[in-house]
């Protein structure tokens, strides 16, 4: 009786040191990414950022010109022809 419960102290002792195993690695990565994002990355400039912001915008603009264009040409297209036969 008394092996038993030696064995399941032991057992709550590794599963609680797996736990402390696991926020310690949890603490390690989170200090990781922190000096990454701190130390490692090169951050743009404003002046770049506001470049590439124009950029996105610009193209955007001109996908959805695009899109509405081809949008208005199938749709007057298919009811110029649907009308066609009827």
């Amino acid at each position: 009786m008394q092996k038993e419960t030696y064995r399941e102290a032991a057992l709550t002792l590794t599963k609680a040191n797996k736990e402390i195993n696991k926020m310690e690695k949890l603490r390690n990565m989170w200090n990781l990414t922190v000096d990454e994002l701190l130390n490692k990355v090169t951050w743009p400039t404003w002046d770049q950022l506001r470049e590439s912001a124009i950029i996105v915008l610009i193209a955007s603009i001109i996908f959805a010109a695009i899109v509405w264009v081809i949008d208005y040409l199938l749709g007057n297209g298919l009811t110029f022809f649907y009308n066609f036969f009827k």
